[in-house]
């Protein structure tokens, strides 16, 4: 029978977090993604699995303390039930642990770029290596429970049973608890990733993103609101205030784009209910291109002289 005490580096009297802690330290260690065509760190990941699957449940791990060997033989659904390692590092196809929301300009989703960001990456507390508790400290037998985890107790003829509150129902406790990571056995450090973004991209699209230690972050996209345009769908929209004078006799300026400056000419007695429509300059997608929609808005002056005032009425003649 194998020694799983032993593969885990536990002692028999290790409490469930412990041997969490040390599964996880193991476990990171010698995952395929980060020794790849290591067979030995292959083989190795397969036995901390093995080993935790039976010291991380309870009713097998009593079977096992109790020498019991019938359900040790390969179970075929082994791995198929095995998520747990995937549920802490996110390896595997989960990714709600290490989402972040990204947000771009509406440049970016068309040019593309780099963004470098600093996001909390969950790192083994360098002092206690997970265990929680001080070097060359041990977990002590709970002298309340008696080392059971729970306390019974008799009241009206019944008998109640219920959970210590001094260890937990542990069975053991941590008498000196880490001052580094207070007892959690991992610190949060910020750790710098650069995102590259492929161009188009938009709202809702997922970026991954591998940190140094190995762990898949997943950057959910934002479109931050355009100081100019406004967006629905792949169309743009935008309002430039015009004097009221350019909009009877025409005038040709440069309108600023996401990408470049455009020279638009405003026809002579432009109505100002009028949107212009520039075809296929709005945003892009992999299969489509919006427009541009552009609303001028007559300014008027606030002062008008005598002499304007005649000319405006001789105008208005015609």
């Amino acid at each position: 029978m194998k020694d799983y005490y032993k593969i885990l580096q536990i002692d028999k009297s290790a409490s469930s977090s412990e041997i969490k802690n040390s599964y996880k330290r193991l476990a990171m260690k010698y995952h395929p993604d980060r020794n790849q065509g290591d067979k030995n760190s292959e083989l190795k990941f397969k036995e901390i699995n093995e080993a935790y699957s039976v010291l991380g449940d309870e009713s097998k791990k009593y079977e096992y303390d109790n020498g019991k060997e019938s359900f040790f033989e390969e179970d075929e659904n082994f791995n198929e039930g095995f998520d747990f390692f995937k549920d802490i590092f996110d390896f595997g196809d989960k990714e709600e642990d290490f989402n972040f929301r990204l947000e771009i300009t509406l440049e970016e989703s068309q040019m593309g770029g780099r963004k470098f960001v600093k996001v909390p990456i969950s790192r083994e507390c360098p002092s206690c290596e997970g265990s929680t508790r001080e070097k060359g400290t041990s977990l002590k037998r709970c002298n309340i429970c008696d080392g059971n985890g729970f306390i019974r107790s008799k009241k009206n003829f019944m008998n109640i049973q219920f959970t210590c509150e001094n260890c937990k129902g542990e069975g053991f406790y941590n008498p000196s608890i880490c001052k580094v990571c207070h007892g959690e056995g991992h610190l949060l450090q910020e750790e710098e990733v650069c995102v590259k973004l492929s161009a188009p991209i938009f709202e809702g699209e997922e970026i991954f993103v591998k940190t140094k230690g190995g762990q898949k972050v997943n950057f959910i996209v934002r479109l931050k609101e355009h100081s100019f345009f406004k967006r629905e769908g792949l169309n743009l929209f935008c309002d430039i205030k015009i004097f009221f004078v350019d909009m009877i006799v025409g005038k040709e300026f440069d309108l600023k784009l996401l990408n470049k400056t455009l020279k638009i000419k405003i026809p002579r007695c432009s109505n100002p209910d009028k949107n212009f429509v520039l075809k296929r300059l709005g945003l892009k997608s992999k299969t489509k291109t919006g427009d541009i929609f552009v609303k001028f808005i007559p300014t008027f002056p606030k002062v008008i002289s005598n002499k304007q005032i005649n000319i405006l009425k001789k105008f208005s003649k015609y």
